[in-house]
């Protein structure tokens, strides 16, 4: 599923923040369809439909670490541990040839307001 720099970064996550590494998580998959199902569970709307939308974004090392930085999960981490789980994510890029492809994705949800 993952590439090996992806692959390598999750293991720093697993050796220094094992709550963060994001194989323990549901899939985006689930959680659209989780939320949908909750959506229509509130009887409020009807018709329920996602629409997604993916977008593929490169960034340098400096930059990746930048952006986890401003994580809230990734704040709350004793400064030390933050700090070496950062640069060895840093370091994990820098090798890999300085820049790393992330997936972002967006799931809007549609539906009529049940009357």
């Amino acid at each position: 599923m993952f590439d090996e720099l992806h692959n390598e970064i999750r293991s720093h996550y697993k050796e220094l923040a094992p709550h963060l590494d994001d194989s323990t998580f549901q899939t985006p998959e689930e959680t659209i369809e989780e939320r949908r199902a909750i959506t229509e569970d509130t009887g409020i709307f009807t018709n329920v439909m996602v629409r997604e939308y993916t977008e593929i974004l490169t960034y340098s090392s400096g930059d990746y670490v930048a952006l986890l930085n401003t994580n809230s999960k990734h704040r709350q981490l004793p400064y030390k541990q933050k700090d070496i789980l950062l640069n060895k994510i840093k370091n994990s890029i820098d090798r890999s040839g300085g820049t790393i492809y992330k997936e972002h994705r967006l799931a809007l949800f549609l539906g009529r307001k049940f009357s």
